[in-house]
């Protein structure tokens, strides 16, 4: 699992801050790229991506809410691009990259008024879902009301223009571990029956787990750096190994003065460290239970001079 160590120095004296990072790996790894999040689809597409026979039920979105009694999911289903609201009418036209999903295929005549949830859930077992990250552009019939990750709201919305898709957004907190469900609510406006859809492009990656039994390593050294009076200024380093049974610490040292910071695991962590004073060093260390640097002997060094 990668790892992500954050370290915040504040600067409560006239000093300028001068930052140095020194670091003696021990048997640093090769940090694993990103991966595709796998069941994530565009809407009307088969698992290779190719468009979908009008009619069909999408076999990745399913209509978990509608508001039509006639079409109450949870089959959703291709729309007839041969008929209005798609020709001759405002609908974007299909493409090879995506189509349009309804209640039911036929939506020249159109459905019920209200609320229609469409879901796709997606896996990430064997992937870090702190480091997931879902992009996409969607488009509805009428107003696109919420987009949710596991039932949270992103506070992503659609305009209804069903002309074009929106602008790109990001999804980047939210997820767990195994199974997650991205939920897309659309409102088909008015009081009476008329035409409501669905369409979107998404798509995401995540960082690998490690293996149980990696060794720890950096793999993303943190830079030196001056600071102003005043200002504040972080640290950044990138691990890669599993913890799985290592309790992890975060150690500061002030002069003789020692704090621990246990992590109980987390991967993320962030540490204020401060206030500084002339001549005196900071120096974290990240630590196993037993005091040693579990990632060999690494340290940042942040020391406050006369301006």
């Amino acid at each position: 699992m990668f790892m992500h160590s954050t370290y915040l120095v504040l600067i409560s004296r006239r000093a300028v801050l001068v930052l140095a990072a020194m670091l003696a790996l021990l048997g640093a790894g090769a940090a694993l790229s990103a991966a595709p999040i796998p069941g994530l689809f565009a809407t009307g597409v088969n698992d290779s991506g190719t468009p979908l026979a009008n009619s069909s039920v999408d076999p990745h979105y399913r209509l978990v809410q509608s508001a039509d009694a006639t079409s109450p999911g949870p089959n959703a289903v291709v729309v007839l691009d041969t008929l209005f609201p798609i020709v001759t009418g405002p609908w974007m036209a299909s493409s090879p990259t995506s189509k349009w999903l309804g209640p039911k295929a036929d939506q020249s005549v159109g459905s019920a008024a209200g609320n229609y949830t469409y879901r796709i859930s997606f896996d990430l077992t064997g992937l870090d879902p702190t480091t997931a990250v879902i992009t996409g552009r969607w488009s509805s019939d009428n107003a696109g009301m919420d987009v949710r990750i596991n039932g949270v709201s992103t506070g992503i919305t659609g305009d209804g223009n069903f002309g074009a898709f929106t602008p790109q957004f990001t999804i980047n907190s939210g997820f767990v571990g195994g199974s997650n469900a991205l939920d897309f609510i659309v409102n088909n406006a008015s009081t009476t029956v008329n035409p409501t859809g669905f369409r979107a492009e998404v798509s995401g990656t995540a960082e690998f787990l490690a293996p149980p039994g990696t060794p720890a390593s950096i793999v993303t050294h943190p830079t030196s750096r001056s600071v102003n009076v005043g200002s504040s200024t972080f640290f950044s380093a990138q691990g890669f190994g599993s913890l799985a049974g290592l309790p992890m610490a975060l150690e500061q040292r002030t002069d003789s003065r020692r704090h621990r910071h246990d992590l109980h695991g987390r991967l993320r962590d962030a540490l204020r460290c401060g206030p500084l004073h002339g001549g005196r060093d900071e120096r974290i260390r990240r630590t196993d239970q037993h005091g040693r640097n579990a990632y060999g002997r690494r340290h940042r060094a942040a020391t406050a001079q006369p301006g």
